[in-house]
């Protein structure tokens, strides 16, 4: 098997790709070599380093194979230390002097390719051997940047890493060797994510971040289920809109405002042309034809929850762009969703009359009376619709997640989507709402058409902005590079373990890393999605426990001593099970096997807890009593 490896690598086809590497090269090495890569990683077979062509087709596997197989990834570099581990064994055993120079020069790759600066002295000193000499200069280039950045700045993007002004200076650069042959799209996404939206001056730090977050919610967009919940919406919408107006005029009555509802409507549906009179009309006539007593105490309650419906509709959309789990209690819906029924039909009728008395003869006629008023008010007679916009989406936005969203958060995606509407509303004026062509084919139909296209595209809009906010609020998670990353056993331990220490430490003052989701992601180099799945885990055991800071840290859920690690790696590991595993057929060998891994477990660490995991780490500071 690895005079196999040698010999794929080292043939005159390979030779041509080494550098110059094709999709399908990359592609065929997934397929081909996955496999041993992942046995390799779990030190399957470390057995080969016994020999030179063992150690070398080693080296290839964990050091070579991943840069394509992973192209610009953070896995491409995941096996880069089990590498160099090996490469250094076969050194010391002399191995590489059995060696072609070829092969030699893979055999020292490893130490090229580290980001640790006596790495790299290492590799010029390998490198300077006769025969060797056409990779020295490479050698040389690699040292010269780690001694420069500490790292390898092309890799920031992939690593989820920002980049300071000097080494996006440097990659655009004509020292960089990753400048040349490289496609525009690459240079464009370089531009937007070699940057760290807090770093350097504000107005490019600001416009870098809006870029950051504009492609991340194109991103979400592509997906598709921003779509897909918008047309979920519309048709939640088509079903919930007589009942929820016939809500709000019950309210609007009180107020003595039901009769403008008909004009708002108008006003709200200008961009489909002139149809927007026919269609207000006919909402409005189908509303009043709902008579509350004719409908009964069953007709009213099944009233209620269509036009409750919609708004739960909403929140779960909401929901899903701020990657929340849990929506409200029944008895948290019924407040707030009653409040935005009860208060937002007044709120929207409150600002169109003031629109109105703004634009009544007597009003306008006394303030043109003051110095300098007629062009202020021309100004802002076309700039209240739109401030009107913001404050209702900044409304919104602050309102249906089911968490705590930041009002500059809020009002960030609300300037955003209140563009796009008022842009899109011009737009679709000009070329759906003013076609004649709907009507000749469509007929009757066309009016229902043409308002269910507004409708999907204010939903859209609405959720876009939605996602803005997020993303404004949760930097954490613009990283451009999506990680197709499975949970293994492995994997969920080593997540679950190193989470829970970078949680106690934080808490007890011994590490820089606090103890929030970016950071903690940051430092076990993982999305923060994947990360989120195994906290909200713990979070569920008791194990953690979330604070109300801003952004929320998490600290440990009791004291050390009572966090056993026997209880971190079951929680771990059945994270997300659900119970589908008792669904599961499963024979008796089968279950009494895994039952006795799992005893066999808990034997071996006993009462061991998250305090004596502790002690293991250098530090000079002492837990506290209180803590432990």
């Amino acid at each position: 098997m690895p005079q196999d490896i040698i010999d794929f690598w080292f043939a005159e086809d390979s030779r041509k790709l080494w550098f110059n590497s094709t999709p399908e090269f990359d592609q065929s090495l997934r397929e081909t070599y996955l496999e041993t890569w992942e046995r390799a990683s779990r030190g399957e077979l470390d057995h080969w380093m016994q020999s030179a062509a063992g150690c070398l087709a080693l080296v290839v596997v964990l050091d070579q194979l991943p840069l394509n197989m992973f192209r610009d990834t953070a896995q491409s570099y995941a096996t880069e230390a089990q590498s160099r581990v090996v490469a250094r064994h076969a050194i010391e055993c002399n191995f590489d002097q059995q060696l072609d120079p070829a092969e030699r020069a893979f055999l020292y790759m490893p130490f090229m390719h580290s980001e640790n600066l006596e790495d790299q002295k290492l590799a010029l000193k390998l490198f300077a051997q006769p025969g060797l000499e056409s990779n020295l200069r490479f050698a040389r280039h690699h040292h010269a940047i780690v001694a420069e950045f500490g790292r390898f700045p092309h890799r920031n993007i992939a690593l989820g890493r920002s980049s300071t002004e000097a080494e996006i200076e440097y990659l655009n650069s004509q020292k960089s060797l990753y400048r040349l042959k490289r496609p525009m799209r690459n240079r464009i996404l370089q531009y937007i994510w070699h940057h760290d939206a807090d770093y350097s001056r504000l107005p490019e730090s600001a416009w870098r971040h809006f870029l950051q977050i504009i492609a991340m919610v194109g991103r979400d967009l592509m997906g598709g289920m921003i779509t897909l919940r918008a047309m979920s919406l519309v048709y939640t919408t088509m079903l919930s809109i007589v009942p929820l107006l016939a809500v709000s005029i019950l309210v609007l009555k009180g107020f003595g405002l039901h009769d403008q509802l008909e004009p708002t409507l108008v006003r709200l549906l200008e961009p489909i042309g002139e149809q927007n009179v026919e269609i207000s009309a006919r909402i409005v006539g189908f509303v009043e034809n709902m008579k509350v007593g004719v409908l009964g105490t069953l007709g009213l309650l099944l009233l209620l929850y269509t036009a409750v419906s919609l708004v739960q509709k909403i929140e779960s959309a909401f929901n899903y762009s701020w990657r929340l789990q849990h929506s409200r209690t029944p008895m948290q819906r019924f407040c707030d969703y009653l409040s935005v029924i009860v208060v937002g039909p007044v709120l929207v009728l409150a600002a169109v009359g003031i629109t109105a008395a703004l634009g009544s003869n007597q009003v306008v006629d006394f303030l043109n009376g003051l110095p300098y008023m007629n062009d202020l008010l021309r100004i802002g007679g076309k700039l209240l619709p739109f401030m009107l916009v913001i404050a209702a989406f900044t409304f919104i936005y602050m309102l249906v997640p089911n968490t705590r969203v930041q009002f500059r958060s809020a009002f960030y995606g609300a300037v955003i989507a209140g563009v796009l509407w008022q842009a899109s509303g011009i737009v679709f004026t000009s070329f759906v709402g003013g076609s004649s062509s709907y009507t000749a084919i469509y007929s009757g139909l066309a009016i229902l058409l043409v308002f269910m296209i507004w409708l999907y595209l204010s939903w859209i809009i609405l959720l876009i902005g939605a996602g803005i906010s997020f993303y404004h609020q949760h930097p954490e998670y613009l990283n451009w590079k999506k990680l197709n990353l499975h949970f293994s056993a492995r994997m969920r331990d080593q997540l679950a373990l190193q989470a829970m220490v970078n949680i106690a430490r934080a808490q007890d003052r011994q590490s820089a890393v606090e103890s929030s989701l970016g950071s903690l992601a940051a430092y076990q180099q993982v999305p923060v999605d994947l990360l989120q799945r195994i906290l909200n885990a713990l979070q569920a055991e008791g194990l953690i426990r979330r604070s109300a800071d801003d952004p929320p840290q998490y600290l440990p859920g009791a004291r050390l001593r009572k966090i056993y690690l026997f209880d971190i790696l079951r929680c771990a590991r059945r994270a997300e099970d659900q119970g589908h595993s008792a669904g599961l057929r499963v024979d008796p060998p089968v279950s009494a096997l895994l039952g006795e891994l799992e005893r066999n477990l808990e034997t071996y660490l006993g009462d061991k807890s998250l305090a004596d995991l502790l002690l293991n780490f250098e530090d000079e500071t002492t837990h506290e009593d209180s803590l432990v």
